[in-house]
């Protein structure tokens, strides 16, 4: 299978025009409130954020988001993808999906069989799903946490296509990709060189590493 590779919370020009340039499948641009990568649909318009990406699959990141707000949100990206990082029902998730056209990434934290077995009761109402470590505080940050759950766990998954997120640098790319059956690897913090902040050596050289165990 064809792997894929995501960079996630991106709002610098350079840092999207790089991942547009050396080939990025997808880049996500975060639109949750309690995140360090938030950004706004007036900054997107602002720094013409769009004209950089116009080679990737552009997926806007939300938490419990309005319809009002994934509208204006996905507009100013250009939105390819959706992917939803809340407490999103299984309604509520056929719902966007309808209403806005777009396919649908679920996801879920994971720290156990039970987690897993949950997401699949929205198996006919995504397109894929998103794996990453369990946030343990409830109401704080979700995704981007540099965290790392126990991969073994997806062993026994028979659901749709994922995503894995959650702690993948270039130290453990190599294990993510051969231990799972991931579809794309979803990379935040693994290419920061402090919170929020992106740098385009780390991503050049994740995605050369990427690239040899594609």
């Amino acid at each position: 299978m064809h792997k894929k590779i995501k960079i996630c919370g991106v709002k610098d020009p350079k840092v999207i025009s790089v991942c547009n340039d050396i080939g990025i499948d997808f880049i996500g641009f975060n639109f949750t409130n309690k995140s360090p990568r938030k950004i706004t649909s007036n900054f997107v318009y602002e720094n013409d954020l769009l004209k950089f990406s116009d080679k990737t699959e552009r997926v806007a990141v939300f938490v419990d988001p309005s319809d009002k707000h994934i509208d204006d949100c996905t507009k100013s990206i250009d939105a390819t993808y959706i992917q939803l990082h809340g407490n999103e029902s299984t309604k509520r998730c056929s719902y966007i999906r309808n209403k806005f056209d777009l396919p649908i990434i679920k996801a879920f934290g994971i720290k156990n069989k039970k987690d897993l077995e949950s997401a699949l009761f929205y198996e006919g109402v995504v397109d894929y799903f998103l794996f990453d470590a369990k946030q343990e505080n409830a109401g704080g940050q979700k995704g981007g946490l540099n965290k790392v759950f126990d991969w073994k766990i997806l062993q026994e998954w028979k659901g749709k296509e994922f995503f894995l997120a959650g702690g993948i640098n270039i130290n453990n790319i190599k294990l993510a990709m051969m231990s799972t059956n991931a579809f794309c690897i979803d990379i935040s913090s693994g290419v920061e060189t402090m919170l929020g902040v992106k740098d385009t050596n780390m991503i050049k050289e994740i995605y050369r590493e990427f690239k040899t165990l594609e």
